[in-house]
C-alpha cells in the first residue's frame, strides 16, 4: 500500500467490533494517519471533547449509541458540524440513517476506497479553510 504521509492527520474511528477497529487502524497508520478508537457513540463523543479529530470514521450499528446518533450529534454542535465524517455500514438500507455524513462507504470495501475517500475530504476541507 503507498503511504499518502498525512503526519499529524488525526483519524477516530468509531465500531463496536475490536476486529474491524483493528483493520481500520492498520489501514490508516500505514497510510499515515495517527487513530484513535471508541467503541460506540458516546464513547466517541466523550474522546472528541478533549480532542477534536480531523476525521471520523464509524459504523452505525452500534449498541449504546449508533452511528446516526452521533453523527446527528456532531453535525447539531458548531465545534464538530464542518467535521469531516465517512460511515462504513454492511447495511445497503443505511442512507437515510448517515445522510448527513459525507461518505457512506459499504463493507465490504477495498483500503485503497477508504483512503482515497478521507484523502479527499480532508484536501476538501483544507481548500475550503485556505
Amino acid at each position: 500500500m503507498e503511504t499518502t504521509n498525512q503526519g499529524s492527520r488525526q483519524i477516530l474511528v468509531v465500531d463496536d467490533d475490536p476486529s474491524i477497529r483493528l483493520l481500520l487502524r492498520v489501514i490508516f497508520e500505514t497510510a499515515g494517519y495517527t487513530v484513535t478508537e471508541a467503541q460506540h457513540g458516546r464513547a466517541a463523543l466523550t474522546r472528541i471533547e478533549t480532542e477534536l479529530p480531523d476525521v471520523v470514521v464509524t459504523d452505525l450499528k452500534m449498541p449504546v449509541m449508533g452511528g446516526g446518533a452521533l453523527i446527528e450529534h456532531l453535525r447539531s454542535d458548531p465545534r464538530s458540524m464542518h467535521l469531516p465524517i465517512v460511515a462504513v455500514t454492511a447495511d445497503r438500507n443505511a442512507k437515510e440513517v448517515a445522510r448527513k455524513a459525507n461518505a457512506i462507504l459499504r463493507k465490504p470495501f477495498h483500503h485503497s476506497t477508504l483512503i482515497e475517500t478521507v484523502d479527499g475530504l480532508l484536501e476538501e476541507r483544507a481548500l475550503k479553510a485556505g
